[in-house]
């Protein structure tokens, strides 16, 4: 199992709006865990099927410096500083699931899988409970030693769940907290400040496009992706949808990284009759001490976009430089 722990300060300007519950708070100094999240699904552990002869890829941990809105449910990252304990000693509770991959030697990848669809899954209310299915299909390929080429789509579908995590799963958090918050939230009530949950449980299907393009230090990634669903206590479906696209350089032996990300959520939330918005930008560096110690600075600019009135976060921005460190074992 690997644990990381991080010491997060963000310190900027929060532009609260005259129409809100309770007075914006811009504090946002906590511990968290890791920044990472699979719907940005940077390639973690390339195949060594069909490379290029006398091609070496270290990945070393390395995630996207990246966070997205929309955040997901991920899995126990497997590094090179923290080995499993082998069989059934080494899964945590909440990662029981059965799934089968398939990778050719030419490069194209397929995945079938069914799981429990929660992370806390219990036995009881079974009416309320189903399987999640998921599948993933697409191809991974390196034309020369120093260019590969990846582009996958993925499907998630749940029909009923008590305690559905697609949106919320991320242990870490959002990574800015107590932002744009009523002045009594806290951080441990409130970790997914800044974030966009869809609250949606119940006849969820989800799609999502993932393109990348790494040519030496050069990485590209893309996300395209709509979640529909409904929650528990709704009738009709609502569609959310994320496209997120970043630039990442990685020099000095990869141990240094410069970086941009423009992400955008649309949609539908539970409780508000229209369809509203929210922005990110992102500019961010980084430095590798060790494979398993990041130090990292960014700035971040986010804007809300046709919340009502009465929402806190109606013509709600926040903005500003987030400096922080991750130790992972």
């Amino acid at each position: 199992m690997r644990i990381r722990l991080t010491l997060a300060v963000i310190a900027g300007l929060v532009v609260p709006v005259a129409a809100q519950s309770g007075p914006a708070t811009a504090s946002a100094t906590t511990a968290s865990a890791t920044a990472a999240a699979t719907t940005t699904a940077t390639p973690l552990t390339p195949a060594t099927a069909g490379e290029p002869s006398g091609y070496t890829y270290h990945p070393e941990g390395r995630r996207d410096p990246f966070v997205s809105l929309l955040r997901h449910a991920a899995e126990t990252p497997r590094g090179p500083a923290g080995a499993r304990a082998p069989g059934l000693a080494g899964l945590g509770a909440s990662e029981v699931a059965l799934k089968g991959t398939m990778q050719a030697r030419d490069g194209y990848i397929a995945m079938l899988g069914l799981t429990g669809g929660e992370v806390h899954g219990q036995v009881t209310a079974p009416g309320k409970r189903g399987p999640s299915y998921l599948a993933k299909l697409g191809f991974d390929k390196r034309p020369a030693n120093d260019l590969r080429i990846r582009l996958t789509g993925s499907m998630y579908k749940t029909d009923r769940s008590v305690n559905n995590t697609l949106t919320s799963g991320d242990r870490a958090g959002s990574r800015y907290y107590d932002v744009l918050e009523p002045t009594g939230s806290s951080e441990s009530t409130n970790a997914w400040s800044g974030a966009v949950q869809s609250k949606m449980g119940n006849m969820v299907t989800a799609f999502v496009v993932n393109p990348f393009i790494k040519y030496h230090g050069l990485e590209l990634f893309g996300n395209v992706e709509t979640i529909t669903g409904a929650g528990a206590s709704e009738l009709q479906r609502r569609t959310l949808r994320q496209n997120a696209g970043d630039v990442v350089y990685r020099f000095f032996d990869e141990k240094l990284y410069v970086g941009g990300r423009y992400n955008t959520v649309a949609g539908r939330l539970p409780g508000i009759a229209n369809d509203i918005s929210v922005n990110r930008t992102q500019i961010a560096g980084g430095w590798y001490v060790t494979p398993n110690v990041l130090s990292k600075i960014e700035f971040v600019n986010q804007k809300y976009n046709d919340f009502p009135t009465t929402d806190i976060r109606h013509g709600g921005q926040f903005k500003g430089f987030m400096v922080e460190g991750v130790v992972a074992f």
